[in-house]
C-alpha cells in the first residue's frame, strides 16, 4: 500500500508492504521534493514493513522510494519501488534526525512522526524497543533532554513490555526547544552518574507564555503525585505563610528520612530514585532528601530548585545536593540532609537541627559550594 504508482495524500502517506522471506530484515525509505531529501531505515518483521511517512516538504509531488539491502555490498541499498505522492497540504514539516544508535538499539519512535510541531507546555513521546535488539531487556527507561538556549532539563520515561509512553514539560517558557531522545548505556558497576546515547532529535515550539521551571514536576520530583499533594496539604495545616510551610517541609524531610550510608558507600544510585521512592522507603542520600523536599514545596505552590554542588567540613568536599525555595520574593537555602543528623563510625545518627533552614550565607558557603540548579 499504496498499490498504484501515483497517489494523493494529506501530510502523511500510509506505507506498508511485504518482502520475500529471508530477503531483508530492513528497508530504507527516501522522500524527495526538488532539492529537499530525507531518508530513514525501518525494520522488516516477519516479512512485513509498515510506516506512517510524513510528506515533509509542503504541497505537491513527493518522490517516495523504497530501497532494499544490496546483497552484494554491506550496508548499501538498491531501489525496489518508487511512488509519486501528491501532498494536498501546504504544511512544511521538519524531518526528525535519527542517530546511529536508533537502529542499533532497536528504537521505534511512534510519536512524534516529525519535528517542528507546536505544543502548549506539555509534549507527548511514544514508541517501542525491539525485543531482539542489543540490551533491549536492560532498556528499562529512556531519557529525554530538552534544551532552550542555555537552559536544559532531563526527563525520564519508563519502558514497560518494550514500550514507552509519557509526556515532558517544556518548562523554560515560550519559544523553540531542541528535544533529544536517549537510551541508557548499561551500568557495569554502581555509580552516581548515568551514561546514555542519543537516538533521535527534533524541535518543538512551546506556545505557553509563562516560565514555570521551578513549579512544574521534573525528574525525581513528582510534585503532581496525589501522595505528595496530600502530604503537602497535611504539612501546611496551621501555616500562615509560605515560610511556615517551607519550614514544616524542611522539618518533615529531615526528621522522617534516614541517611542511607550503604547507598552512599556502594554508589547505589538508580535511575528511578525520586521523591516518591524516598517517601516509600524513608531512606536516601542527599539527592533523595532534596527530591522529596522540592516535590513537597512545588506541591505547595512554592517555587523550588534542586541545587547540585559540593559540601564538606574540611578542604576536601564531595558531591552534594540541597534546595533553594522562593519565599516572599527571596530565594532561601534549605539543606534537609545536613539538618537530619550526621554519620559517625559508618552509622547514621539522627539529630534534627533547624540550622540549615535559611542559614547565614557567609556561614553556609564555608561548607557548601553551589554549582547550578538541575531539572
Amino acid at each position: 500500500n499504496p498499490e498504484g504508482g501515483m497517489t494523493a495524500a494529506n501530510e502523511m502517506l500510509e506505507l506498508n508492504g511485504k518482502v520475500a522471506p529471508g530477503k531483508a530484515d530492513r528497508v530504507m525509505l527516501q522522500v524527495q521534493k526538488e532539492k529537499n531529501t530525507w531518508q530513514h531505515v525501518i525494520p522488516v518483521s516477519k516479512g512485513q514493513f509498515s510506516f506512517r511517512l510524513p510528506l515533509f516538504f509542503g504541497k505537491g509531488i513527493h518522490d517516495v522510494h523504497v530501497l532494499v539491502p544490496d546483497e552484494n555490498r554491506e550496508n548499501r541499498f538498491r531501489f525496489a519501488a518508487t511512488i509519486l505522492a501528491d501532498n494536498q497540504s501546504d504544511r512544511m514539516m521538519e524531518p526528525i534526525e535519527y542517530h546511529r544508535e536508533y537502529e542499533v538499539r532497536g528504537v521505534r519512535l511512534e510519536k512524534p512522526s516529525f519535528g517542528g510541531e507546536k505544543a502548549d507546555l506539555i509534549y507527548e513521546i511514544k514508541g517501542k524497543i525491539d525485543p531482539l535488539a542489543p540490551f533491549a531487556k536492560e532498556t528499562t527507561h529512556i531519557y529525554v533532554k530538552t534544551e532552550k538556549g542555555q537552559d536544559e532539563a532531563l526527563d525520564i520515561i519508563p519502558v514497560q513490555d518494550y514500550s514507552f509512553h509519557g509526556h515532558i514539560h517544556l518548562r523554560f517558557g515560550r519559544g523553540e526547544y531542541k528535544v533529544t531522545i536517549h537510551v541508557p548505556e548499561p551500568k557495569e558497576e554502581n555509580t552516581a552518574t548515568f551514561s546514555f546515547l542519543s537516538v533521535a532529535s527534533f524541535h518543538v515550539t512551546n506556545t505557553a507564555q509563562e516560565d514555570k521551571r521551578d513549579l512544574l514536576p521534573s525528574r525525581g520530583i513528582q510534585s503532581d503525585s496525589p501522595k505528595i499533594l496530600a502530604l503537602a496539604k497535611e504539612l501546611a495545616k496551621g501555616s500562615k505563610t509560605d515560610r511556615d510551610k517551607a519550614l514544616a517541609i524542611y522539618e518533615y524531610t529531615a526528621r522522617n528520612v534516614s541517611y542511607d550510608v550503604k547507598k552512599y558507600q556502594d554508589n547505589g544510585f538508580e535511575w528511578d530514585d525520586s521523591a516518591l521512592k524516598t517517601l516509600e522507603t524513608g531512606r536516601g542520600v542527599c539527592q533523595d532528601y532534596a527530591y522529596l523536599a522540592a516535590a513537597l514545596l512545588r506541591a505547595s505552590n512554592i517555587e523550588s530548585r534542586f541545587i547540585s554542588g559540593q559540601a564538606g567540613s574540611g578542604a576536601k568536599k564531595e558531591n552534594h545536593a540541597w534546595i533553594e525555595a522562593k519565599l516572599d520574593g527571596k530565594w532561601v537555602t534549605m539543606d534537609p540532609t545536613w539538618g537530619s543528623g550526621y554519620v559517625e563510625n559508618g552509622r547514621f545518627v539522627s539529630r534534627y537541627t533547624a540550622d540549615y533552614f535559611d542559614p547565614d550565607p557567609a556561614v553556609f558557603n564555608k561548607t557548601h559550594i553551589r554549582d547550578k540548579p538541575e531539572y
